[in-house]
């Protein structure tokens, strides 16, 4: 498992390992500017933990450049269970994530988003839910506040995933997700490089359930995971968990040969029983534009593979802490 890194604090912040003993719950949660966010979500947080007081509040600041962490330091000042680490740059999500889990202390771990689309008032109910012996229990998404355009794009994700993965994965389960020490543990254990959170957890195969919920409107802001990064992240989900895309390239290789075959068949037929003229320009033209693209898509595919080997080859820290204040 890649180590990662960790600098000493400046201005005179404490760096070390915490003596405090471990909380019950950990709610931990990747920050990317959410400034505007940041207040309302301690807010509704304090509130929602009210019942559960043996916590603590995990924010991963990854490469925020706005006043994201300032805020948080400010909290920090009259809420003692908050503990704030910043990554040395943005990392994304899926490291983030990772972040989160290896930075939490407590016995039962929540992974949530910091854009209130998770709502943090869900969190004693999944608690609860863990507690009747689950080592799992996922927030499955009914209904999305979103746009249209979005809405199309996670649903033809999901409906994609769910046929070609190799194992079990929920349709609309996002990272929103309570798990036990043990479930914690196993997805520690687990030493990839390109890491798909949802994926992951049903990987492991505890006992798990889900929980409904509307997925709402961010509370403020803008969606801070860009187009492409969504794109990649979704490759993560798909390459990760299915070989599927390799036959579809073995696939188009057969298309591509019976294809030429029917040519070949077709030439032979107007050269000696029609005795046709044979109009070689379209078809080769055709015949090249095809195999082409068939074998262009085909060593995309591998290529996607092989980078993916490359970066377990390689071992780097999925994440490096610059500093971290608890």
């Amino acid at each position: 498992m890649p180590v990662r890194c960790e600098s000493s604090g400046i201005d005179g912040q404490t760096t070390g390992s915490s003596a405090k003993m471990n909380p019950h719950i950990s709610i931990a949660i990747p920050l990317h500017n959410e400034e505007a966010c940041v207040s309302e979500l301690l807010s509704r947080l304090e509130s929602a933990m009210e019942p559960l007081p043996d916590c603590e509040f995990v924010f991963v600041l990854d490469g925020c450049t706005d006043r994201t962490l300032p805020l948080l330091l400010e909290a920090q000042k009259r809420e003692k269970r908050i503990r704030v680490f910043e990554l040395s740059r943005n990392f994304g999500l899926s490291a983030a994530v990772h972040a989160c889990l290896e930075l939490s202390r407590g016995d039962v771990s929540v992974i949530m988003d910091g854009d209130l689309q998770d709502p943090p008032e869900l969190i004693p109910k999944l608690v609860a839910k863990l507690e009747e012996g689950y080592d799992v229990v996922f927030v499955r998404r009914e209904a999305r506040q979103e746009s249209l355009g979005m809405r199309i794009m996670f649903r033809l994700f999901y409906t994609i995933q769910h046929r070609v993965a190799d194992i079990e994965i929920p349709m609309q389960a996002g990272n929103y997700s309570c798990l036990s020490r043990k479930a914690k543990d196993e997805i520690l254990g687990l030493s990839e490089a390109n890491r798909f959170f949802p994926g992951l957890r049903s990987w492991i195969g505890l006992p798990s359930a889900e929980v409904l919920c509307d997925r709402k409107a961010r509370f403020a802001g803008q969606r801070k995971q860009s187009f492409r990064r969504l794109v990649h992240y979704a490759m993560d989900g798909i390459y990760n968990f299915s070989s599927l895309p390799l036959k579809f390239s073995f696939f188009i290789g057969v298309l591509g040969l019976l294809f030429g075959f029917a040519m070949i068949c077709n030439v032979l037929f107007q050269k000696f029983v029609t005795h046709e003229a044979i109009l070689g320009w379209t078809s080769t033209v055709i015949c090249i534009s095809l195999f082409s693209g068939a074998q262009l898509v085909s060593v995309g595919i591998l290529g996607s593979y092989i980078k993916r080997i490359y970066d377990e080859v390689r071992q780097r820290p999925l994440y490096v802490v610059r500093r971290r204040w608890e």
